[in-house]
């Protein structure tokens, strides 16, 4: 089965759904100078360790689906290749501060987080072919899918969209009609969770938010996110929103112990509302391939720490 799962962040609604040896970490797998550099300035200026602030980052939810509170997960990641898909049925074509801010950010955020994680992302302003893919995803159960379109289903379901929220249309219609028509046709599936929650999302002060899903051969393995963001908002508000949410999407959170993307301490004084040099090492380190998808807690804390200490050699 693949699960759907909620937590929300500070600052931002997000609707989730989610061992190697000491003596054998590969040299292209240790941590360099740059990265070491990070790691010290973060406990020097913080206090905290960064095992245990590494840990909690790809571990920890503030508030989970399943429970309504805060939890702690198996490690939630993308196994391969993703593609990075902008569809609003033409809203994005027809907006051009859309395509001017938040399209041309998408890009940019697409492009580091490729060369972080050494994935290939499409990245393409299209719709999401419903009829086709529908016909695969409401298999649930993987086995289910005919052997010849196992291989296609892994490779072309890896989707993170971003969805920017057309105020005019909801005005026009209701908020109600947006999201049956809009929001859970574009998850491949009719799901009146995901109706609920964007209904809840919008009605809310909140800016931006994303459902994420996971797989259906690895409940831990991420395959599927869609991002909402609120269109009438600053160009400010537009970019820090893409920024947070293609970061979240691709597995680290907010939790009791992790405070929301932005609220991160900004080492060496970046420009503000942009992810920093932090960010990216956490996401660099998540990942590196000793740190396995459905892996606890404790097996990360041991990972990073033996990560560290062999980098430091």
């Amino acid at each position: 089965m693949n699960k759907i799962r909620t937590y929300l962040s500070i600052g931002f609604l997000v609707v989730t759904i989610c061992l190697v040896p000491f003596g054998s970490v590969r040299a292209e797998n240790l941590l360099s100078s740059d990265d070491l550099q990070i790691i010290n300035k973060f406990e020097n200026k913080t206090g905290v360790s960064f095992n245990e602030f590494f840990a909690d980052a790809v571990h920890d939810e503030e508030l989970c689906f399943e429970t309504r509170s805060a939890c702690t997960l198996p490690l939630n990641k993308f196994a391969s290749n993703i593609n990075f898909l902008l569809g609003n049925d033409g809203f994005v074509e027809r907006d051009e501060r859309i395509r001017r801010v938040g399209v041309k950010e998408a890009y940019e955020v697409r492009k580091t987080i490729s060369r972080v994680t050494d994935f290939k992302i499409d990245f393409a302003i299209k719709e999401i072919d419903i009829k086709e893919r529908a016909t695969y995803f409401r298999e649930i159960d993987v086995s289910a899918i005919p052997t010849e379109n196992r291989k296609r289903w892994k490779e072309d379901f890896r989707i993170v969209h971003l969805l920017f929220v057309e105020q005019e249309l909801i005005d026009l219609t209701s908020v109600e009609f947006y999201a049956k028509s809009w929001v859970s046709k574009k998850i491949f599936w009719e799901n009146e969770t995901f109706v609920e929650s964007f209904i809840s999302f919008y009605k809310s002060p909140l800016l931006c938010a994303g459902v994420f899903v996971t797989a259906p051969w690895d409940e831990d393995e991420l395959l599927f996110t869609q991002i909402w963001i609120k269109s009438n908002i600053s160009d400010f508000e537009l970019t820090k929103c893409v920024q947070e949410e293609l970061y979240n999407a691709m597995g680290p959170s907010e939790g009791e112990n992790v405070p929301s993307v932005f609220d991160w301490p900004n080492l060496f004084n970046e420009e503000p509302g942009k992810l920093t040099k932090l960010h990216w090492l956490v996401l660099k380190i998540l990942y590196m391939p000793q740190f396995e998808i459905g892996q606890s807690k404790d097996e990360t804390r041991v990972e990073i720490a033996e990560l560290i200490d062999a980098s430091r050699k």
